[in-house]
């Protein structure tokens, strides 16, 4: 047996012999926003698991969607172009992005 092997077989005993977790207690913090219970977020955030509200024209389950495809489109072509620092690749994204929605006219 690797030492993964029994690493992990150890593991398991532990967990086994420890018994149920201790049940989760509502402590009423909910969130403002969505109405679920997680991590607070820093002052100013919009949650990101708030739904959508009073867009004209557009639900929440469509701007999921909308959200959905821009992941895969950013995905994509981080595989692409062999992008090798997300971080500065996201910000040149959401910078590009806001000077094509500023220009946005209707």
């Amino acid at each position: 047996m690797n030492r993964e092997d029994m690493e992990a077989q150890r593991i398991m005993s532990e967990l086994q012999t420890r018994g149920p977790a201790p049940s989760f207690q509502n402590t009423g913090n909910t969130c403002n926003q969505c109405g679920k219970m997680h991590p607070p977020l820093p002052p100013g955030q919009i949650c990101p698991v708030a739904p959508v509200k009073n867009l004209t024209g557009i639900t929440d389950v469509e701007v999921q969607k909308f959200l959905v495809n821009i992941k895969n489109i950013i995905v994509s072509q981080i595989q692409q172009r062999n992008v090798k620092d997300g971080k500065k690749f996201f910000q040149y994204g959401v910078i590009e992005l806001t000077k094509a929605l500023e220009k946005y006219k209707e």
